[in-house]
């Protein structure tokens, strides 16, 4: 009976192990945040959810914005699945693969008089599986979006002091 409940409780602690690993570029230090919005005639057909929050549309305004995002998606060593089938360590929580999502983000900024900024910004996440977590990449997708918004908002809010200047 001991043996039995050492065991799963070394199968529950081991559970966890898939691994989760996300990273930003360019990296922006951390900004306080920033009262005054850009207006201008904002291009984006997505989920207003992952556009920066400093743009505000405003048909009126001669600017233009125009934020885009790619997302990929790289399934690492699933075609060998099979093999783990003879993995005694799957049971205790060992990776069988690693599945990985790539964000990049754009965003085109031109002024009233033609001059034009492009702001852009990736994230790759990566997320291991294991036996007791085979989940998707729609979290890390979703996280990867938010970080990107996130960090082209600061690009802009840098960018926002030396126009307001």
């Amino acid at each position: 009976m001991l043996k039995r409940f050492l065991f799963l409780t070394i199968v529950i602690f081991l559970q966890g192990c898939a691994e989760h690993a996300m990273r930003v570029t360019p990296e922006v230090p951390f900004t306080e945040s920033l009262t005054n919005s850009i207006e201008c005639n904002v291009h984006y057909d997505g989920n207003t959810a992952y556009l920066p929050s400093l743009l505000v549309q405003n048909s009126n305004n001669d600017c233009q914005v125009i934020y885009s995002y790619t997302i990929h998606y790289i399934n690492g060593s699933t075609d060998w699945d099979g093999l783990n089938l003879f993995n005694p360590l799957l049971i205790v929580g060992f990776p069988m693969s690693q599945e990985s999502v790539i964000v990049e983000g754009k965003l085109e900024w031109t002024s009233p008089n033609k001059e034009s900024q492009i702001f852009t910004a990736s994230c790759i996440a990566t997320k291991t599986r294991n036996l007791f977590q085979t989940g998707g990449s729609s979290e890390p997708r979703k996280e990867c979006l938010f970080a990107v918004r996130d960090n082209i908002n600061k690009q802009l809010t840098y960018f926002n002091k030396g126009v307001s200047q």
